[in-house]
This record gives structure tokens, sequence and C-alpha cells, in this order.
């Protein structure tokens, strides 16, 4: 039990805690939820909401939700009301979390994490659960060697995000070996808060003059097409493409691949895609350009937009296939 409260308590205050030592002045000054609906990578219909609140208001909850993941997972260390106190807090955030951003199966899972801290008489009044839980006490070497692992476990999160000066080395090289186990992994959250939001839109052509916009399912591409709930479903296509506008497309082989299916028409790709704009025949060329996004405001919003941009910048050069391989189109027909 306690394995289960260590992994909820390093998630929920670790997250926490890389906000305030990154350094990032936008958590540090209570504004990052001014930029977080809009920003993240695939918000809700409940985004366009949150992102409308006063200012104040959305500093306030920056203040709260650091609050929380700072301060309710000390309380898994107190007495029965307490615990279900700090359970009902977390449970509450990730809810919060679930309806404002669509993070697949991540919060689910932490509310799962949420459960270790109910007892069998809390987890009894539910209906499939009239019978109290027995859940055999181990033996004491058993409990001892667990709740070492849940210490190494905190131990090896903290020193990802403790300074170095803080943190002795004697210590880190005793660490050293839980560092490959996943379960004990260090956690940062939106560590560093994006304050902009960049949109890959891809287009492909026949004839290098005419061209065809490719649609995403989930990810934001014509401007009236608002944000949708994924449910526990995790589009890693739509994912990926907001990381990938974040970097350069020299450095996302990953999506130099995704062109060349596109060019070769590949049908397990464009199932991937809301739409397939060359259904009978894949296009010559494709080219990929960079828009800054963000939620529509005043008489956009009105006329029915849920997205306004800038104009495009590029991406990637235009490419097509060469031998098979995708390759930097020098000339187009004219």
């Amino acid at each position: 039990m306690w394995l289960a409260r260590a992994l909820l308590f390093k998630l929920m205050f670790l997250s926490g805690a890389v906000k305030l030592l990154s350094g990032d002045p936008t958590w540090r000054e209570l504004r990052a939820l001014s930029y977080h609906f809009w920003t993240q990578p695939l918000p809700t219909p409940a985004s366009l909401l949150a992102a409308a609140l006063p200012d104040p208001l959305l500093r306030a909850a920056t203040a709260l939700t650091l609050g929380l993941e700072l301060g309710a997972p000390w309380g898994m260390l107190g007495t029965r009301r307490v615990r279900f106190a700090s359970a009902i807090l977390l449970a509450g955030l990730q809810t919060l979390i679930g309806i404002t951003g669509n993070y697949g199966f991540f919060n689910l899972l932490t509310l799962v994490l949420c459960a270790c801290l109910l007892d069998d008489a809390a987890l009894a009044r539910f209906a499939w659960l009239r019978r109290p839980m027995r859940v055999p006490r181990g033996r004491t070497p058993l409990r001892v060697a667990a709740a070492a692992l849940a210490l190494a476990s905190l131990c090896v999160g903290l020193e990802r995000v403790i300074p170095a000066a803080l943190f002795p080395n004697a210590i880190r090289r005793l660490l050293a070996p839980l560092e490959p186990l996943r379960s004990v992994s260090s956690y940062g959250l939106f560590a560093v808060m994006t304050t902009e939001r960049p949109e890959i839109g891809i287009e492909g052509s026949a004839d290098g003059v005419t061209w065809r916009p490719y649609e995403f399912r989930w990810k934001p591409g014509a401007l009236e097409r608002g944000p949708r709930f994924t449910g526990p479903h995790m589009p890693r296509l739509d994912w990926q493409m907001w990381f990938a506008a974040l970097g350069r497309c020299e450095s996302e082989p990953w999506f130099q691949r995704f062109l060349l299916r596109l060019l070769e028409g590949s049908p397990p790709v464009t199932g991937l895609l809301a739409n397939d704009p060359f259904p009978g025949e894949p296009p010559r060329y494709l080219r990929a350009t960079s828009w800054q996004y963000r939620f529509a405001t005043g008489d956009d919003a009105r006329a029915g937009a849920r997205w306004s941009r800038s104009d495009p910048q590029p991406y990637c050069p235009i490419v097509t296939l060469r031998d098979g391989h995708l390759a930097v189109a020098n000339e187009l027909p004219r």
C-alpha cells in the first residue's frame, strides 16, 4: 500500500515542485493558466470556457494548482479523515484537468492511485465492494523492504529537480542503479509553460499549383472546428504534431517518414487523419507550414470561428518522391 502511496505522492508533489524549481516566470508570477488552456497539446471544449475567465481568476487557479500539488500529497501521512481529504482534493484536481484537457488515460490512472488513500470501510460503500476487502499484512522484512523502495523511489524523483549542491554525490551514486526502473523515474509535467501555439499545416498538390489541406482528427486545423474530447484514447499522431511544431523539421525524422507515407498514399497512415484529399491517387508534392494559433475572440468568435491564426511560415521545404525516397522538390511545374 505504501508503494502505491509513494508513487502517488511523487507524481503529484514533483508535478508542483518542478514548476517552481524550473525558474519559469509564468509559474512564479501565477500567469501559467493564462496560457495553458489554449497552448496545451489537445484542448477540450471546456478549455474555451476556462481560457475566457478573468485574469484574476486564472491567477487564483494557478496558485490553487500549485498549492494542491505541493500540499495535498502530505495528507497521505495524516489520520483517516486527513487522508480522505487529500484523496478528494487530488481526485478533484485530476477531474478538472481531465475536463479542460485531453490527456488520454493519465487522469484515470491517477484517480486509481487516489483510491489507495481510502480504507475498507470507505470502499465497501460501493455496490461492487459490499464486503470489506481483507488484505493480509506482509511480514516485517517485506514491509521494511517496501518502505525502503518507496523512499528510494521518492529520492530518485527529487534528485532530478533539486539543485546538485543540495543533493550529495554519495546519495546520487547510491540511487543510480534504480534510475532505469520506470516506476521510480522522475515526473515533470509542464515544468516550463509554453506561451505560444505553433501548429503545422500539411497540404498536398498533384500539379504544384493547386494545394489541398490534410485535416487531422483532433489537433487544430480549420478555424471553425473547435476542440473535442478524445476520451481515454490517446491520439499519438495529433499529440506528436504538437511537439513537432515546437521544433524544426530537420530534427523530426518521424515527421519526415510521415510525409513519405502520405506521398505513398499509405492507407494505415491516411486512416489516422480526418480526411484524405487525394483518395484515388496520392499527391505528387507536399508542403508543411507553421501557423501561430490561439482561441478566437471578438468578431472572429462571434462569426463562429473557434481559432484565429497568423500568417504562415515555412516549416519544411516542398517535398516529393524520388526513386522511392523523400526528396526536396527544387522546381515545380509551371
